[in-house]
Order: C-alpha cells, then sequence, then structure tokens
C-alpha cells in the first residue's frame, strides 16, 4: 500500500508487523511494542506519518490482502475472511462490495480472465 509508505522505520516495522499478522487480532498495544513506541506515542505518530488512523489503515491491509488472495487463487471467502482478519464471510464480502463496487467473485473471474 503506497499510500501508507511511513516516514520512519518504526512505523514501517509495525506496518508489516500487522501485514504478517492480519490472520490475528491486532492490538495497538501490538503494534506500539514492533515500533519500539509507548501506545500513545504510537499512535500520535501513525497518524501523523499516515495521515489515517489505525483502524482505517488496518481495514485497508485486510481489504488488499483479501482482494489479492481472492484474485490469485480458489480458496472459499471463508477461509480468506479468517486469513486475513474479517469476521467471516459474509463481512468480506459486504466490505469488498463498497470499497471495490463488485463482488469478490466478479473480482476473482475479471482476474483470471485477464491473467489468461
Amino acid at each position: 500500500m503506497l499510500a501508507l509508505a511511513a516516514k520512519t522505520d518504526r512505523i514501517q516495522t509495525a506496518l508489516e508487523f500487522a501485514r504478517v499478522n492480519l490472520s490475528t487480532p491486532l492490538r495497538v498495544d501490538d503494534l506500539a511494542k514492533a515500533a519500539h513506541l509507548g501506545t500513545r506515542q504510537f499512535g500520535r505518530i501513525f497518524l501523523s506519518e499516515t495521515s489515517e488512523s489505525l483502524a482505517k489503515a488496518l481495514g485497508r491491509l485486510r481489504l488488499e490482502a483479501a482482494r489479492n488472495t481472492i484474485e490469485r487463487g480458489r480458496h472459499s471467502l471463508e477461509t480468506i475472511a479468517r486469513e486475513v482478519g474479517f469476521r467471516d464471510g459474509r463481512h468480506l464480502w459486504e466490505v469488498f462490495d463498497r470499497a471495490y463496487g463488485t463482488t469478490p467473485r466478479s473480482s476473482r473471474r475479471e482476474a483470471q480472465s485477464s491473467g489468461s
């Protein structure tokens, strides 16, 4: 996610920690620890560097990971939702449709037909 390019290694490290651990509940404390910052300091610096709240950034990371997985594979929406930290397949479907204006199935079909 180029739009989330952090200015410092600390925040970049926290973002990488988040990307690797999307399937787990990500707490501010965990990300702050990964960045070697206190929780309040991490929140301020994260917002300053990314111009986005942590919750919104994590949602975008999860959605991006889901889209990549949907377009590259044949896993069910339930499996993908679990892998990237969505509540369930239905929630992923709703968020995906709202963000991209298409269904996961249509996105997969389109990606597979353009890759052929």
